[in-house]
């Protein structure tokens, strides 16, 4: 017995000093053709319960598990039902917290695994270039080293749920205008600067498996794109995992299969038979084939696919307590401040009127990244929850009765307790009725249409104290102006949003803004919230007391709009991209340049996106990168660089202290210039930090640069190459807020 135990003790030693890799050889050598070749298409695309976006069907001589794919850049997606609406990406790229994200991607992650799904279709890196690109949402912004630090981060969160992350689109994915056709034209440097360290930090991350995308990069489609997928991604960048199409973006069977793709999808038009019979014909090698399923194999094995098979199922209700108050927390924090005159926060106990004009409801993204929301708190909900939190949940009851007015509003509720409870926690609901089946509660100003009706229980309220809070749509423009004006405050909503297969047509906020206008000139106590799946214009933006920007904030936006407004969360957002002044303020100054001609866009901007263009250009945008205001103010001192032990690499400090009455979080930000000879923009990001401070409290944070941070890449000799020369660094509160600099000799 003592020798069985150390036997087995021994073998299982074995299996755990053996790496991923080691184990997926080992399966591939069992395989025979045919099963190596079910392995590496998709079977078909379903929706919502009836089945998973994309799946592999599982091998059960040799217990392989099946791949169940499902989209989530906000959430589990497809129309999958009974799961939660997270912020979305760029939303949380906003928070500028690393750990916040990979928080986010674990909480994703988790849903994703109790749907079923064991390899979730996410995170979308891809560098916002167009400003009013459909997919911005699901990004991470306009800068590569923001959108590194948030991909590295999200993979890690993704995949310590036990799924498998997939990140896209593989590459130079940056319209959806002739996504299916287009051509991104790149040279060679900006390719490696600006658009693969996103990609290459989820690599770092151990992310299992890569999308490659529908556009072509250099007129070659990027599934069957030998220069990126096995130059770049394989080769260059070490990606040990295998490479998925985008669906219906595989082209080829030969030249997609011996330029790097791994796995089709959705289905097996060109990695079925047709890949069987070009490589019994010697088109494709075997160990191609071997090359894929291994890829395939090592992914499984190290999200642990393999050794913890899926038990979950599409139909599971997935939503948590915990991930409701995430979604809040995550939404609040990720909040910019752009505008303040001292209006915020709202002083609750002067307030006796406030209104609320605008937008309810928009929340998420469209397409693939879109999830359905169980429900979507209102800024009506969350301004009125906040002045009912000391309101008694203290109902009076009547059966059989109906309290009969088409048209009003209604929420989920078990019984008719919690029904009294959604109507107590909103300031305007004074009534209710619970209808048992189905379970509903419909809320209701007042008592009018009392009508006998079998199985229905209606009642009301404890009596509402608080301010009165009027809401208008903002349909009727001259309405809402009145509303305005007869209140101490006048909270103005303006939304727009976008999804996956076009582009925004502009900049603007649409219908929104005369409306905002219009009220901002009648009422100078005006906050003007905007939800914005990225940058916008703004051309009321001086008449706005205070403007507030909260992306695609997710079921409890309206909970963290409160938070934010009176002050239970001071703001620490700071902006992702960049807000220009106009619509032809940016970097894209050509038709050239995108949408393209004939399906031919050039990237002659090269490093020139976002801030970097308006820094070589000397305008100052609307709104910079990396800018957001607080509740409290800070200041920054003693800037200090100091080498470090590897050549050319320095450790940058200085000291940041909250300088003002409340506690608050700054962002500090790091940029280096270049010497000019380096052919560099003005300045670019390095590093940042979010660092939460007591009022008086000071603290050091250090950045590391190292050799890389100073190079640039080098078409030459294809590799990164130091420069020397004299370099600027940067301590800044944003791109263009800077409050020290200094000089060193590299």
């Amino acid at each position: 017995k003592m020798a069985a135990r150390l036997l087995l003790a021994a073998l299982v030693a074995l299996v755990a000093a053996e790496t991923p890799r080691d184990r997926a050889i080992a399966m591939m050598v069992q395989m025979t053709q045919a099963e190596k070749i079910a392995m590496v298409h998709g079977y078909g695309a379903q929706w919502g319960t009836n089945g998973y976006v994309g799946s592999v069907v599982g091998n059960d001589r040799l217990h392989i598990p099946a791949l169940h794919l499902e989209d989530g850049p906000q959430g589990v997606a497809d129309g999958v039902p009974l799961v939660t609406a997270f912020p979305s990406a760029l939303t949380i790229t906003a928070s500028w917290d690393a750990l916040l994200m990979a928080q986010y991607g674990s909480a994703m992650g988790t849903e994703q695994r109790a749907k079923g799904s064991n390899i979730m279709l996410g995170p979308m890196v891809n560098i916002a270039r167009v400003p009013q690109g459909g997919r911005n949402f699901e990004s991470m912004g306009e800068d590569p080293h923001l959108a590194a630090a948030m991909a590295g981060a999200s993979v890690t969160g993704i995949q310590s749920a036990g799924v498998m992350g997939c990140v896209k689109h593989f590459v130079d994915n940056n319209q959806e205008q002739d996504r299916t056709s287009v051509s991104a034209n790149i040279d060679e440097r900006t390719q490696f600067e600006m658009y693969y360290p996103a990609f290459h930090a989820a690599v770092r991350a151990g992310v299992g498996s890569v999308m490659c995308s529908y556009n072509k990069i250099n007129d070659v489609y990027a599934c069957e794109n030998n220069v990126t997928l096995n130059g770049g991604l394989k080769g260059y960048m070490g990606f040990e995992g295998f490479v998925m199409s985008d669906w219906g973006a595989t082209h080829s069977t030969v030249l997609a299969a011996n330029s790097g793709l791994d796995m089709e999808m959705p289905d097996s038009g060109f990695f079925g038979q047709a890949l069987a019979t070009a490589i019994a014909n010697g088109q494709v090698p075997q160990s191609r084939l071997d090359d894929m399923i291994v890829r395939i194999l090592t992914a499984m094995y190290a999200a642990g696919i393999m050794d913890t098979p899926q038990t979950g199922n599409l139909s599971a209700n997935v939503e948590s307590p915990d991930h409701v108050a995430f979604c809040r927390a995550a939404a609040a924090q990720s909040t910019v401040l752009l505008q303040n005159n001292g209006i915020l926060p709202l002083n609750n106990n002067t307030l006796k009127t406030i209104a609320i004009i605008g937008d309810q409801t928009t929340v998420t993204g469209g397409g693939s990244g879109g999830v359905i929301a169980p429900y979507v708190i209102t800024p009506m909900d969350g301004i009125g929850a906040y002045y009912t939190t000391n309101r008694p949940v203290k109902c009076t009851f009547e059966q059989d009765i109906d309290y009969y007015q088409p048209g009003n509003p209604s929420v989920p509720a078990a019984t008719k307790e919690e029904c009294c409870q959604a109507c107590t926690t909103r300031s305007w609901c004074n009534y209710f009725t619970f209808t048992i089946d189905p379970p509903t509660c419909w809320l209701k100003a007042n008592n009018s249409g009392r009508v006998a009706k079998t199985g229905l229980f209606s009642g009301g309220c404890a009596p509402y104290t608080g301010p009165t809070i009027t809401y208008s749509s903002g349909s009727d423009i001259a309405a809402a102006v009145a509303a305005a004006k007869a209140a101490d405050v006048a909270i103005v909503v303006a939304a727009t949003s976008s999804s996956e297969g076009s582009d925004r047509p502009n900049l603007t906020l649409g219908n929104w803004d005369p409306l905002v206008a219009a009220v901002t000139a009648a009422q100078p106590k005006s906050v003007v919230v905007v939800r914005n799946p990225g940058a916008v214009v703004m051309p009321w933006k001086s008449q706005a007391a205070a403007i507030v920007a909260q992306f695609m904030p997710g079921q409890e936006a309206g909970n963290a709009l409160a938070d934010i407004l009176f002050g239970k969360v001071n703001p620490s957002g700071r902006l992702p991209v960049t807000f220009p002044n106009n619509l032809n303020e940016t970097w894209l100054q050509s038709a050239e340049q995108y949408p393209g001609i004939n399906k031919e866009t050039t990237y002659s901007e090269k490093l020139l996106v976002g801030y970097r263009w308006y820094d070589a250009k000397g305008i100052r945008p609307l709104f910079p990168f990396g800018h957001g205001l607080s509740y409290t103010t800070f200041t920054y001192s003693n800037l200090v660089v100091s080498p470090a032990q590897q050549p050319y690499s320095y450790l940058v400090s200085f000291a940041v202290q909250n300088t003002g009455r409340v506690a608050g979080s700054e962002v500090p930000q790091l940029y280096v210039g270049f010497p000019a000879a380096a052919g560099e923009p003005p300045k670019g990001l390095r590093g940042f930090a979010k660092v939460p401070l007591n009022p008086g409290e000071t603290r050091v944070v250090a950045f590391q640069l190292t050799p890389r941070d100073f190079s640039i890449w080098d078409v030459g000799s294809h590799d990164w190459a130091l420069q020397q020369g004299t370099f600027t660094l940067y301590a800044a509160a944003s791109a263009t807020d800077i409050r020290l600099t200094t000089t060193i000799n590299v």
